[in-house]
């Protein structure tokens, strides 16, 4: 049995690395960790220090960390689906800023698109309180 505590906080944290293998190793262990039978299980006792980490991610002036925290943003929602709801107020500023960026926007949009869809109303109202020109899905 893998603990995730304090394992997938550890590799949301090695998003801001920059140098290798941490760079690897930290996005790798993510993506695995939420692979795992047991992970949705394992991962709500602690989204909410996930989050924080997460949060300084995408907050990277860093092209290559925003998109990997954007990835990482779309695997965790698909994973507790609504349970990010309370959180995306402060995910959606952070992934807002870059939605004018070109070559970011496609990931943006997607990245907005799953939380929709796994949210439901409650994460479209909240998406549409911080970016206003959301056009949902639905």
């Amino acid at each position: 049995a893998v603990a995730f505590d304090p394992l997938l906080i550890m590799c949301v944290e090695g998003f801001l690395e920059t140098e290798h293998p941490f760079v690897f190793l930290s996005r790798t262990a993510f993506r695995e960790l939420l692979k795992l039978e047991d992970a949705r299980e394992k991962t709500l006792p602690i989204l909410a220090r996930v989050i924080v980490p997460l949060r300084d991610a995408l907050m990277s002036k860093d092209d290559d960390t925003f998109l990997t925290a954007l990835e990482a943003t779309r695997l965790l929602s698909d994973l507790v689906e609504g349970e990010m709801n309370a959180y995306l107020p402060k995910l959606t500023q952070q992934i807002h800023r870059k939605l004018l960026t070109k070559q970011l926007r496609p990931d943006v949009e997607n990245t907005l698109t799953v939380l929709e869809s796994n949210g439901g109303k409650e994460a479209l109202a909240i998406i549409r309180s911080k970016i206003p020109t959301y056009v949902s899905i639905r």
